[in-house]
């Protein structure tokens, strides 16, 4: 789709697919690669003019890249501004731009504001997925929550929200969302003293990572490998 509409000279139709291709890049931690396509495609509806959702999903795109690499203070000053122009637009905005605004602030809340923060703001994204269907949000989403209780205390709340992410990313079928709930999972098994659990949730995680990158080109299973949380995954997991 971007080589096309490059190669017709209709280069606002490569904005959407240069947004949907990043996802997959931030799956293999290539989040230098995911930031310049969005960068790009923001550049595009700049030059070309907005036509839908292209300009709005490239800056959420670029919140979740941000909070992948630490860059809390950049997601405190933008989400606001991008929130206001969701709730309060029109069509689409409010219903898919909302809910992949309340999942970067969910997870915004667990980076910097503490257990209670995370909780409102996970629970009201997973209410926001449901609402419209976006399940992958709602599982995202419901791990941040189950961390959060366990961290206040709630321990039985807390495993019974990370198995349920676990299901439902294997529900999804996404190799991302499968070992990255499992790891979460492990963690709080761990924490709670359950080593068998812990275990057997960090195993499962090593498989579905070493099953995807054997899927993958050399360069981007190298990358994906190669990625701290991977590394520490397969770690844990025994190598």
């Amino acid at each position: 789709m971007i080589e096309t509409a490059e190669r017709i000279g209709r280069p606002r139709f490569a904005a959407p697919s240069l947004n949907y291709s990043t996802q997959n890049f931030r799956d293999l931690y290539l989040l230098d690669e995911a930031r310049s396509r969005n960068e790009r495609a923001l550049e595009v509806v700049g030059r070309e003019g907005e036509y839908g959702m292209p300009g709005m999903q490239g800056r959420i795109d670029l919140l979740v890249t941000d909070l992948m690499q630490g860059e809390v203070g950049r997601v405190e000053r933008e989400w606001p501004k991008l929130w206001d122009e969701a709730i309060n637009g029109s069509a689409w905005r409010p219903w898919l731009g909302g809910c992949r605004l309340a999942f970067v602030r969910a997870e915004l809340a667990r980076q910097a504001e503490g257990p209670e923060a995370a909780v409102d703001a996970a629970t009201d994204a997973i209410e926001r997925a449901r609402w419209i269907h976006r399940r992958k949000y709602a599982e995202m989403s419901r791990t941040i929550l189950g961390e959060a209780l366990l961290t206040l205390g709630r321990v039985d709340e807390g495993i019974a929200e990370l198995q349920a992410a676990v299901a439902g990313a294997d529900a999804l079928g996404t190799p991302s969302l499968r070992w990255q709930h499992r790891v979460a999972l492990g963690r709080a098994r761990y924490a709670t003293g359950d080593d068998d659990g812990a275990a057997t949730a960090y195993a499962e995680a090593a498989d579905v990572i070493r099953t995807y990158a054997a899927t993958l080109t050399p360069e981007h299973a190298a990358s994906f490998l190669g990625a701290e949380p991977v590394r520490e995954a397969l770690a844990t997991a025994g190598g």
